[in-house]
């Protein structure tokens, strides 16, 4: 009987052990699912949707033009529209990644989004903005500066001109 016993309480003991283990187990891969799932959830409210923003001017006797991309990966590009087949980009910087978010954070806010600019002249300056699902294009008469700029953008062109030429 006391074998029995002895025999009982050790199987009980063994049995509990491996709920433990079981129950360790369970918990350290609970535990991993979780760190996955947030995980998951701060890369997706941190990753940035694509974009760019293409500042361009073109026209006059050749009609070639140039300009500059700022987009959603911190690259800035200055290009020249050399021929009509290709642009040349002249230089291609990788810029932090902030300044260029808030660039975008002003043209979405400036209120242009829900104005409609296409004026044309001899020089003429096109603003396009590039999102996943949308595309915005405006053009103004003039080579980028001066009194035809839409006033919902005045400051922010001639900022953002000023961020690609010192740069």
């Amino acid at each position: 009987m006391k074998n029995n016993f002895t025999n009982s309480i050790s199987l009980i003991g063994l049995l509990f052990t491996l709920a433990l283990q079981l129950g360790c187990a369970s918990d350290k891969l609970e535990e991993q699912n979780i760190k996955s799932t947030l995980s998951e959830v701060v890369q997706n409210e941190t990753q940035i949707d694509s974009f760019n923003i293409v500042l361009s001017s073109a026209g006059g006797i050749t009609g070639l033009g140039g300009g500059y991309t700022l987009t959603s990966n911190g690259i800035v590009k200055h290009w020249k529209q050399l021929s009509f087949v290709k642009d040349t980009v002249l230089w291609e910087k990788e810029f932090d990644l902030s300044k260029i978010l808030d660039f975008k954070n002003e043209l979405d806010t400036s209120g242009i989004l829900q104005k409609d600019y296409s004026e044309t002249g001899n020089m003429t300056t096109r603003l396009n903005y590039n999102l996943q699902d949308t595309s915005y294009t405006w053009t103004w008469k003039g080579k980028g500066t001066g009194s035809n700029i839409p006033i919902e953008i005045n400051d922010w062109f001639n900022n953002v001109l000023v961020f690609c030429t010192d740069n």
